[in-house]
């Protein structure tokens, strides 16, 4: 039994080194475009991506890639860290799309507090968790919560939507979802038809793009990742994490951070 412990430690331990020595090698900003894979699918899965992640933001702790056919600019986001996972689901993130005369953003998720203080408990467990199919089990667990809970996106700048929310499932060509993979991170994929930030008669030939990690503070109180509230002279509070290199607290987590660039669009 100590055995198939430390076996399974060890796994994990190899995929975490892994990860983050990929993190050093990769650039702060995507640098030029990527044709996207025939057939996208918008499932949080990364099989459809090929080669691997362009760029690492060190601020917000996600790595991404942009890409684009000649329908929609597509956006693969993931984050390994648990603390930064939490902080994604109960602050959201912001994608924010520019052109010269267009600006689209779109929110996500769009969580209740009790239903990322669920799934943050169950990537608390995740945590702790030693057995692979107890990891295994529990990562179902959060991705059937989080299959309930995506219903809905926030949509500013985009005509002929009138209000601040859409469903997931529309007919407005944004697309979005999320999900624990294998290893526990978190993948997000989104996809804007590119019709939405051109004048109906030219597509883009490039976009101003920002994705932006929301503070916890900007959408709740001061909420620590177990779920409770901070008490208000929390000060600087060890969460058991690392972020940047040092040990995560709550004014990272109360915090906007945020990576940008210019991306250069691909067309035939």
């Amino acid at each position: 039994m100590k055995a198939t412990k430390f076996f399974t430690l060890s796994i994990y331990l190899i995929i975490f080194c892994a990860i983050s020595t990929n993190a050093q090698k990769l650039p702060a900003v995507q640098e030029g475009g990527v044709r996207a894979s025939l057939n996208v699918k918008i499932d949080g899965k990364l099989s459809d991506w090929k080669g691997g992640f362009k760029a690492y933001s060190k601020s917000t702790g996600l790595y991404y890639t942009i890409a684009n056919d000649d329908s929609f600019i597509y956006f693969s986001l993931m984050v390994s860290d648990p603390v930064i996972q939490k902080k994604v689901l109960k602050g959201g993130l912001s994608v924010n799309l520019k052109n010269s005369n267009k600006n689209v953003v779109v929110d996500l998720p769009l969580l209740s507090e009790q239903q990322s203080g669920q799934i943050a408990t169950t990537i608390n467990s995740l945590i702790e968790a030693k057995e692979a199919l107890k990891k295994d089990t529990l990562i179902s667990l959060a991705n059937r919560q989080l299959s309930a809970a995506l219903k809905e996106i926030g949509v500013k700048g985009i005509t002929g939507i009138n209000t601040p929310t859409i469903s997931v499932f529309n007919n407005h060509g944004i697309k979005y979802w999320m999900e624990l993979n294998s290893s526990g991170a978190l993948v997000c994929e989104v996809a804007i038809k590119l019709s939405h930030l051109s004048d109906n008669t030219v597509l883009p030939f490039s976009l101003s793009y920002e994705v932006k990690s929301n503070g916890i503070l900007n959408k709740t109180k001061v909420i620590m990742l177990d779920g409770s509230e901070a008490p208000p002279d929390a000060g600087m509070v060890v969460i058991g994490s690392s972020v940047n290199g040092k040990t995560s607290d709550v004014q990272f987590l109360n915090s906007d951070t945020s990576f940008k660039g210019v991306y250069p669009v691909i067309l035939k």
